[in-house]
């Protein structure tokens, strides 16, 4: 099907191509919301204003915020925190992170951080309550009983330097990418993701972290 339109709508298509070829976007098709959205979001980081957005599922949000604030970030060598109320929300913010660096070009390193009793290598853990699990996390620190622990944070640690270095190779980093690379090597997850995220350019976590 063909559809005759004006000169005017003609130039607006090229203008709309033309800014998406030389705009840092995750995707080729950019929705007039997104575009609105992108615009706040470039002024509050230009400001250092704050914004407030409720908008539908569906708009686009992730592809919307990110997308600026990551090239911000990249500009002025910054950490951007993405905080997420579910795990399950990290996997659209690494899609939408991936999208950016194959689209832009782009090197960065982007690191899912959860709980720690979620990523804990001991047995059994998962029936503790999560009180009962810090403290008795503690004590084996303490005690030097955690072998995953001892094994993470020995001085000059060969071992913990090469899992983190294949990590940062993969880029996009899940928190399941972080447990299987330390099972391996018999590391502290939670301790490898805290190491990589000093690498990383994005640190995706729960909202609780904000305040720790």
């Amino acid at each position: 099907m063909f559809r005759i339109i004006s000169d005017s709508q003609y130039a607006n298509v090229l203008k709309t191509c033309f800014l998406l070829f030389i705009m840092f976007f995750s995707h080729n098709i950019i929705r007039p919301s997104q575009k609105e959205l992108l615009s706040t979001v470039q002024n509050a980081l230009k400001d250092k204003q704050n914004v407030l957005v409720h908008a539908p599922t569906g708009l686009g949000k992730t592809a919307a915020v990110l997308s600026p604030a990551i090239e911000f970030a990249l500009k002025k060598d910054i950490t951007i925190f993405f905080l997420t109320s579910r795990q399950t929300q990290h996997k659209i913010v690494h899609e939408t992170a991936n999208l950016l660096k194959q689209k832009n070009n782009v090197n960065f390193i982007c690191t899912s951080i959860i709980g720690k009793k979620n990523m804990c290598l001991q047995k059994n853990v998962a029936t503790l309550f999560s009180s009962d699990f810090f403290e008795y996390c503690k004590k084996l620190v303490e005690n030097n009983s955690c072998m995953y622990h001892t094994n993470t944070k020995r001085k000059n640690n060969i071992v913990a330097e090469k899992v983190l270095s294949d990590l940062e190779n993969l880029n996009i980093v899940s928190s399941k990418d972080i447990i299987s690379h330390s099972l391996k090597e018999s590391l502290c997850p939670y301790e490898v993701s805290l190491m990589l995220a000093e690498k990383s350019k994005i640190i995706i976590c729960d909202y609780s972290y904000i305040f720790l």
